[in-house]
């Protein structure tokens, strides 16, 4: 069994941080592997992020029935795709 914890406040640091920077330099960079999980019904990252990421050569994995908290609504899912990754 696995139990997800929680950095608050490194959640709430990062989140700051990375909503003032642009990031796409790193997606789109030359040898750069990206791998993007999202939930079907999370709003958080679009359609046209997910066609960016895709022409930078991401892999794009879209969980089904899954909102933005991909932990809590596909659990086992979300673990699989992680381990495949060797995360």
């Amino acid at each position: 069994a696995f139990r997800w914890r929680f950095d608050r406040h490194a959640l709430e640091a990062l989140h700051a941080q990375s909503r003032g920077c642009d990031l796409w330099a790193a997606v789109e960079a030359p040898g750069v592997r990206t791998t993007l999980i999202r939930g079907e019904h999370s709003q958080f990252v679009s359609n046209d992020d997910v066609a960016r990421f895709e022409s930078a050569g991401a892999d794009v994995i879209t969980l089904a029935k899954a909102g933005h908290f991909l932990h809590v609504d596909a659990q086992a899912e979300l673990l699989d795709h992680l381990v495949a990754l060797k995360l």
